[in-house]
């Protein structure tokens, strides 16, 4: 597995952000996501790092996410889109399009902080170029240009991250795997 550390300066990101040392976003695994920490590539999704879910649920039955992530925390409403529903005390929120989890927002998601390479600590591989990344105040979108997904945008909150350097927390990301 080889370290992946971040050293870029964008004008995404706040000039205090700059640290003297790169920031050390994870470990590369032989599938080519980076995870903050070594993990076995092979290890059960049941078992991933609470922020290392999304991938485990995208495009997955209720069944299979129920198996990642447990019951929803209320029955499941009929919308237009799909069947919605809520897990982990409102933290997940998935719409079910065609039986699959399709539109996906993750709340609050813990020690992640508002820049570019936030998805990639997620196991999301969106890339970080500032060609690929459009920005609108308080959120940063991929459309297109994340593989796998039709659309990716993380919203930022309003306080600071307990990540290394100077960026705001994340509010939620909101992704959409196939159904624009």
């Amino acid at each position: 597995m080889k370290r992946c550390l971040l050293t870029i300066s964008l004008a995404l990101m706040p000039a205090t952000a700059m640290a003297e040392k790169p920031i050390d976003l994870g470990v590369m695994g032989s599938d080519g996501i980076i995870r903050p920490e070594a993990s076995s590539d092979s290890a059960p999704a049941q078992k991933k790092a609470g922020n290392q879910i999304l991938p485990h649920i995208v495009l997955k039955t209720q069944k299979q996410v129920q198996a990642i992530i447990g019951q929803p925390d209320e029955q499941c409403s009929k919308g237009k889109y799909g069947i919605k529903c809520s897990y982990k005390s409102g933290q997940f929120e998935i719409v079910y399009i065609n039986g699959l989890a399709d539109w996906i927002t993750y709340n609050n998601p813990k020690n992640v902080g508002f820049y570019p390479a936030a998805l990639q600590q997620l196991g999301i591989s969106c890339p970080i170029t500032p060609s690929k990344v459009t920005t609108s105040g308080d959120m940063l979108s991929w459309e297109g240009t994340c593989p796998g997904f039709v659309s990716a945008q993380i919203f930022s909150g309003g306080g600071k991250a307990p990540v290394p350097g100077d960026f705001r927390e994340v509010f939620y990301i909101y992704l959409k795997a196939a159904t624009p």
